[in-house]
């Protein structure tokens, strides 16, 4: 049975800002990959450094969950339990991704643009949630963006598995080792770093895959640590959210120059991310804003895992209907994607990814047959 009653604080607090925070880094990324707003060999300049949006989701990740279950880790919750939590809350919408991502597939397959081996490999893998291990196009070739979910999910793992036993000291040294390796790997163009058109824009692929490891064990955990900071300052006040969204905003539409954008990416990451979750957890909006928030904050997971398989379809039908005249940069067109994907994953988080959790949820907290009998009979007895 998994218990849902977080760690009790001095005070109550449902982190909305935070929420906030979460949706406007998913809107980056997603407009930054948006069809029609950029030409075929490289990403919109728009939301430049939205890569880094990636970084600031494993700190916030780090954070939350680090609320959400260190309490329960220390009252017996098991690794097992938690990563079933955890595969409730990502699996669905990763597998209808996996679906509709899997259906444009078959279509490049029949009109053999892919040989039959590879859509076998990919789709075997990918259903599994793991990198198809013969793939040139990324670890997730099926959905590029799953990646960082993959890593994410590595990152959740440790931390069930340490939860119990991870002391401040060690999680200090921890959270230092790592970014004194991030700090020399993006220096250096070590681990896969410098293999993409941004300093730390790389895990996606195989030949960086020890720079996503990377990014995801300092960021994960700086969040952890960053928690027990807030939990221990005792702060009782609340910063005006407008701060940290603007903030937030201006590193991922920053255009830093060659010159500096190590710089700039590795500030933003080791320093400026877990500035912001510790203001955000320290802001309080108002109903309005808070609702707003709340609703971002909703809809931006199912934002960020569909965008791409539903761009794959945006594309094929601008294509198809309208004339290859509208493939180039087209302001429009960028926009009408990005909404078409806003309003089908408000829709999906609706009636399919809320629903499903919440049966998926019962589900796990059904005792097995033999304990239900068990317990009919004693009441009846």
């Amino acid at each position: 049975m998994i218990k849902l009653t977080p760690e009790p604080l001095h005070h109550a607090r449902t982190f909305v800002t935070l929420d906030g925070l979460r949706g406007f880094a998913a809107i980056a990324i997603a407009i930054r990959h948006a069809p029609f707003l950029w030409k075929s060999d490289y990403p919109t300049t728009i939301f430049h450094e939205s890569y880094l949006a990636v970084d600031f989701f494993f700190v916030l990740s780090g954070f939350v969950l680090a609320y959400a279950y260190s309490y329960r880790f220390s009252t017996g919750m098991s690794t097992r339990q938690f990563m079933i939590a955890r595969l409730i809350r990502l699996y669905p919408l990763y597998l209808l991704a996996f679906v509709i991502s899997l259906t444009m597939a078959a279509g490049q397959l029949l009109y053999g643009k892919i040989d039959t081996i590879t859509f076998i490999i990919d789709a075997l893998f990918g259903i599994l949630f793991l990198p198809s291990p013969f793939s040139t196009m990324g670890l997730f070739p099926l959905n590029i963006p799953a990646w960082s979910l993959f890593f994410e999910l590595i990152a959740n793992f440790v931390f069930g598995f340490v939860g119990k036993r991870l002391n401040t000291y060690v999680l200090v040294a921890t959270v230092f080792a790592a970014a004194v390796t991030l700090l020399l790997a993006v220096s250096f163009s070590w681990l896969g770093f410098g293999t993409a058109h941004g300093s730390m824009d790389a895990g996606s692929q195989w030949r960086s895959i020890w720079a996503g490891l990377a990014r995801v064990i300092y960021s994960f955990f700086a969040g952890v640590l960053v928690f027990r900071l807030w939990k221990a300052s005792g702060i009782d006040f609340s910063l005006p959210p407008i701060i940290s969204v603007a903030a937030l905003c201006a590193v991922l539409l920053s255009y830093p120059s060659a010159t500096y954008q190590v710089l700039f990416d590795l500030f933003a990451t080791l320093f400026v991310f877990p500035a912001l979750v510790f203001l955000g957890a320290c802001s309080i909006p108002d109903r309005r804003t808070a609702r707003l928030f709340e609703w971002l904050g909703g809809i931006s997971y199912g934002l960020y895992v569909l965008q791409m398989p539903l761009y794959g379809y945006v594309t094929h039908a601008v294509d198809h209907t309208v004339g290859d005249r509208f493939s180039g940069v087209s302001l429009f067109w960028g926009a009408a994607s990005v909404a078409f994907v806003v309003v089908f994953t408000i829709i999906i988080d609706e009636y399919f990814d809320r629903p499903v959790r919440r049966s998926l949820t019962l589900l796990v907290r059904r005792p097995p047959k033999l304990n239900q009998k068990l317990a009919d009979a004693t009441s009846k007895g």
